[in-house]
């Protein structure tokens, strides 16, 4: 018969029922003319090929091979039909992770820009970090350290034209490796036949989705996760020689994100325990592995010891509860399990909610489909009941370590990302036990199979068009607190601009981005073209403006210096539009009000009178005069909390008055300061009225807060202290921060 070229795998599922009655027919005659097994005991699987003479059929047997089996060339691609439904699983992954990568998420926020900045600085740097470090193991951002693997893998893009696309397509092909371990692990160990759905299971949650197209290193570390993972399971079920694999992605996920340190420590701790046999029967081995682990875990351990602030300086920064100083060890342990056990919450899982940040957030989808919610509890029962199968003991307890680091602080889905990869499993493995069910019970696994396979795949599709066409007015506030839109979008402008008139002055405010500098650097390059500046500066301080400077300011700050008084109608240049609509960015032209002076003259008069309050303090009431603050309350500097912050408003030096009514004894001042070179004077007023000064200072600039102590030699008896905390470097106006000041009696 003719034979047709390009047969589809559709073709070939729609005679799989005749190739098998035909296969089975075959066997039959062959078992007959051999006088060998009887029909009962006959395995019914296709042939690899054909060995030898196939058996005689009839004139209407053949007739219906002719009419109804598939040519050669595709018998060969019907005995791997998985693999092709796999690839193209794939091929919706990557295309749901690639259109339009630089338009959603709609934002392009300062923790993705700072990745490809690291790494361009580290080559302009020798590969040396700012200290000088030769391929440091942590880079800083913002104040804390808190990135790793993520600035090596953007080196690539560091090299290359400035693009969110490039920054963000690097950081999401790394993603394919969670989808591609899972169905590998689901074909190789699990031994299901619907590993080929993996990709499609991936594809279509709404969490992964919106991470997987940003350049955060929370979907890197997720990915490494799953790769530690499959190797795992290669190690305990196939070959020990794995073990080596394993430990290598177990580092990376380790060094990829901070969250995750955690995670590893606990599932490690966890694999050690309950495979502990396993481990100890093959000694060398086990062996080789420490002696790996200890050399994966170097980098880390020398890290420690020479920032042995940076741990706490990074749990202060997210306001965790392990620094508060008023909760109990119990206390923070119960802390520990309210936030664990959060990390298991269906409703926060498989519903929409509002919890986390708009910015993480896909309006009207859950972090994970709701339909996958009793897959994934299907999973959980087969692997709690099936305990002693080392495979499912291995993805249990990446469910139970996941949500380990979140409950440090307070639980995010960037914190909790992890949790997809053990979800995806159990999702896969509670869909197995249907499959199987419906085909024992009801013999109808495959058009439900072949659904679930659609809706799946049309989800994701869906999902990437609902993101494109609606995503960008899916939530109304693009400021600071809410999508931090506008990065690509302004500096373009500014590029634009710059390149007409060169010699422009620049001033963009900050106030509508976190570090707005690095995406300034991101897209401008060095040095910076532009200066950021809030308005606040110029309505505070009398400061030159000429012709030639322009203005980029938000609506809210625009309306602020109309209503100050002290400037001319505003020119505006150009208005800036949010995807909504509504106005986000004005370009102006400026100039003060010809009686401005007189204006901010009187204003500093006023300014330069001190606050006063009263705080409670050793045992006492007391009345405290203070310089003017711009946050919190005086009282934040005594609470004895390291993450409350207290700063002037423009005074340098912060001048701070105490008046005991009843004197006290100290022996020493410990002021708790920024990063600027600082210089404390203490003065003392005693009850017969005599005085006496001590002074300390730091005049190294500092990557964290530090405490400057100023020791008296001898408890002193204090009526009146007065504490000048002075930034050295810096003139007024300034803003001089203060985390904490505390008296040793």
């Amino acid at each position: 018969m003719p034979l047709d070229p390009d047969p589809s795998v559709w073709d070939y599922i729609k005679t799989l029922p005749e190739r098998r009655k035909l296969q089975k027919l075959k066997a039959l005659e062959s078992a007959q003319a051999n006088a060998e097994a009887s029909p009962v005991d006959l395995e019914l699987k296709e042939p690899a090929g054909k060995t030898q003479a196939e058996p005689p059929i009839n004139e209407a047997q053949a007739e219906a091979h002719d009419k109804n089996i598939l040519p050669v060339n595709l018998l060969k691609l019907g005995a791997n039909w998985q693999t092709w439904a796999f690839l193209a699983g794939m091929l919706v992954y990557l295309l749901t992770r690639f259109i339009k990568i630089d338009q959603f998420p709609i934002y392009f926020f300062c923790d993705e820009a700072i990745q490809t900045m690291s790494a361009y600085d580290l080559i302009r740097n020798g590969f040396r970090d700012s200290a000088g470090n030769f391929l440091p193991a942590y880079f800083q951002n913002g104040g804390q350290y808190n990135l790793g693997l993520s600035v090596y893998w953007q080196l690539v893009p560091a090299l290359l034209e400035r693009s969110v696309a490039i920054t963000r397509g690097f950081a999401a092909l790394v993603t394919i490796a969670f989808p591609i371990s899972l169905a590998f692990a689901l074909k190789d160990i699990f031994k299901s036949k619907l590993w080929w759905l993996a990709p499609l299971v991936v594809s279509a949650i709404p969490s992964w989705f919106l991470h997987s197209r940003t350049a955060f290193e929370t979907c890197l570390g997720a990915s490494m996760f799953a790769l530690f993972l499959y190797f795992y399971l290669k190690y305990r079920l196939q070959n020990r020689k794995f073990l080596y694999l394993s430990l290598i992605f177990g580092a990376l996920a380790f060094y990829a994100y901070t969250p995750m340190q955690m995670v590893m420590l606990v599932s490690g701790l966890l694999l050690l325990v309950i495979d502990f046999r396993y481990h100890w029967q093959d000694k060398a081995t086990l062996l080789k592995g420490v002696l790996l682990l200890g050399l994966l875990a170097a980098p880390d351990l020398w890290f420690r010891q020479t920032h042995q602030e940076a741990i706490k300086q990074h749990l202060n920064l997210l306001h965790s509860y392990l620094l508060e100083p008023s909760l109990s060890l119990g206390q923070k342990f119960l802390h520990f399990i309210e936030r664990y056990l959060r990390g298991f919450d269906p409703s926060y899982w498989f519903l929409y909610n509002q919890q986390d940040l708009t910015r993480h957030l896909m309006l009207g989808w859950g972090h994970m489909p709701s339909l996958f919610f009793p897959f994934v509890a299907l999973g959980v029962w087969q692997a709690v009941k099936y305990w002693n199968k080392p495979e499912n003991r291995v993805i249990l307890v990446a469910f139970f370590a996941a949500p380990s680091g979140a409950a440090l602080v307070e639980p995010s889905i960037t914190r909790l990302l992890m949790m997809i990869v053990p979800f995806a499993y159990l999702t896969c493995l509670g869909l197995a036990w249907v499959m199987e069910f419906l085909q024992a019970k009801l013999q109808i696994q495959k058009p439900v199979l072949l659904t679930a396979a659609a809706l799946l795949g049309l989800s994701s599709g869906w999902m990437t068009f609902d993101a494109l066409r609606n995503g960008p007015t899916w939530y109304p506030d693009y400021t600071l607190y809410g999508m931090q839109w506008g990065g690509k979008q302004v500096f373009g402008e500014i590029r634009d601009y710059l390149a007409v008139d060169p010699q422009a002055k620049i001033i963009i405010t900050p106030s509508w981005a976190n570090n707005t500098d690095v995406i300034g650097r991101f897209f401008l390059g060095d040095p910076l073209p532009v200066q950021f500046s809030s308005i606040n500066s110029f309505l505070s301080n009398l400061l030159p403006i000429d012709e030639q400077t322009l203005f980029v300011l938000t609506p809210e700050e625009v309306d602020n210096l109309q209503k100050s008084g002290k400037f001319k109608p505003p020119v505006i240049l150009k208005i800036l539009d949010w995807p909504d609509g509504r106005p986000g960015f004005y370009f102006l032209k400026l100039d003060y009000v010809d009686n401005a002076a007189a204006i901010f003259e009187q204003e500093a008069i006023e300014l330069r009178k001190p606050m006063t309050d009263i705080v409670s303090l050793l045992g006492q009431q007391v009345p405290v005069e203070f310089s003017r603050i711009d946050m919190a309350e005086i009282s934040s500097a005594f609470d004895g909390d390291e993450r409350s912050l207290t700063r002037t408003l423009q005074a340098n030096p912060f001048v701070i008055k105490l008046d005991f009514p009843v004197p006290v004894k100290i022996s020493e001042v410990i002021t708790t300061v920024g990063s600027p070179a600082t210089q404390i004077s203490v003065s003392i007023t005693r009850p017969d009225g005599s005085q006496v000064e001590y002074q300390a200072a730091v005049e190294q600039l500092s990557q964290s807060i530090r405490q400057v102590p100023v020791a008296f030699g001898k408890p002193e008896e204090v009526s009146t202290l007065s504490i000048n905390i002075l930034s050295i470097d810096e003139q007024e106006p300034t803003h001089v921060h203060v985390w904490e000041i505390s008296l040793k009696q």
